[in-house]
């Protein structure tokens, strides 16, 4: 095998002037948008054999080994890093073409299941074994005291695992979506939803079902758009009860990351905030040219909730408060805003444009942004006076 695989490589590598470009399966969407394993160009690798390239180092786990290239894909480890280096590459060729260079060659961690240390790189005695995320660091200075080298920027996919989700659990989600509900009536509210879910999954057709009984929802109640949210992501609880997310294997959390790395020339890379997340999002639609993040995952994704830039959603204070059952729909209030400004300034300024605007608000938002008291002011700095009024219109629209 290890003979046949050579062979391959050997044909299927051409040389360029910048280095290596290699032919080798990964993840990529089709034009239905589904994720589907092909044959792809994987450019600028400094190696034939190894995913070392001249933007990219991909290692394995919390090592230094750098994985080596199965070009046909049958090897996961590097089928994920394949699918990791070919959508970076593209990320990095995007930021590019708006003028936006990238600095400095990146680590790519594959499969890492340990916590970041701030001192340490990686966290020494971790409680856990860590999965379904990723994650983008800052470099560090090392630590002498542990014989901890210095690291530069970093990118980290875990693994996945299927994680079940206990009663207790669900019956915290429940709780939460109470208190998240807007109206006085809330405790009616939720009851009438939960029992709605509860008979949409054992329905015949579950999705079908949601779709309509959660429009007389809406309508019945006038609940405001965080009810769009926590009623498909309640759905999926009460059916499924189990959450897995292979993020190494879907394209647009490449695009996600990698957009995290462009913005640390001014933002650190922190612990996730709605805001910056939902500011990755945008730009993750821009790379992709798609208008949905986490859409059809299949099997690489459960109990992930699609957001989608053409919604025109209502902020809820609730965006504000910096929590995990929260974090995804204010996130996607954030894309959903980005992208109707995007459309008002698309009337007078050329995409490239529009995004380098945008782009700007990693120098005015901070780590401590808030959505309802910092984006309205740091849109209408990045933006030219000449539009304000029509963008302070579309940001009274949707609840600033």
């Amino acid at each position: 095998m290890k003979i046949l695989i050579a062979c391959i490589n050997f044909f299927l590598t051409m040389s360029y002037a910048n280095g290596a470009s290699i032919q080798a399966v990964a993840n990529v969407r089709d034009i239905e948008n589904e994720i589907i394993s092909e044959t792809v160009l994987l450019e600028d690798l400094k190696s034939q054999t190894h995913f070392d390239g001249e933007y990219f180092k991909i290692v394995y786990k919390d090592t230094e080994e750098i994985i080596a290239i199965d070009p046909l894909g049958i090897d996961k480890t590097s089928l994920r890093a394949a699918t990791a280096y070919y959508h970076l590459n593209l990320a990095r060729k995007y930021y590019s073409e708006l003028g936006f260079e990238q600095d400095e060659k990146i680590t790519i961690r594959i499969g890492i299941d340990k916590d970041f240390s701030k001192k340490n790189h990686f966290l020494l005695t971790p409680h856990e074994k860590l999965y379904n995320n990723a994650h983008t660091i800052n470099s560090g200075a090392g630590n002498a005291a542990t014989n901890t080298p210095a690291w530069g920027k970093e990118i980290w996919y875990r693994d996945p695992k299927a994680i079940k989700l206990s009663e207790q659990q669900l019956e915290g989600f429940k709780r939460h979506i109470e208190n998240m509900l807007p109206t006085p009536s809330s405790r009616i509210d939720s009851e009438v939803i939960i029992y709605t879910l509860i008979n949409s999954a054992i329905s015949a057709d579950p999705e079908d079902y949601i779709k309509v009984s959660g429009k007389g929802i809406a309508q019945n109640y006038l609940a405001n758009a965080l009810i769009r949210f926590i009623v498909p992501e309640l759905t999926i609880l009460i059916s499924e009860n189990e959450f897995l997310l292979d993020t190494a294997l879907i394209p647009e959390v490449h695009y996600h990351e990698y957009s995290h790395f462009m913005m640390t020339d001014y933002i650190p890379t922190v612990e996730n905030t709605p805001l910056l997340e939902g500011l990755c999002d945008y730009f993750a639609t821009k790379i992709s040219r798609q208008t949905t993040i986490a859409d059809s995952l299949g099997e690489y994704g459960q109990l992930i909730s699609k957001r989608d830039s053409k919604n025109k959603l209502i902020y809820n204070y609730q965006f504000d408060l910096v929590r995990e059952e929260t974090l995804g729909p204010a996130s996607a209030y954030v894309l959903s805003t980005l992208s109707q400004i995007e459309n008002y300034l698309l009337r007078y300024e050329s995409p490239a444009d529009v995004e380098r605007m945008i782009f700007k608000l990693r120098k005015v938002l901070t780590i401590n942004s808030k959505i309802k008291k910092d984006l309205p002011t740091a849109i209408l700095k990045v933006t030219h006076p000449r539009y304000k009024i029509g963008i302070l219109a579309i940001l009274h629209r949707s609840g600033l």
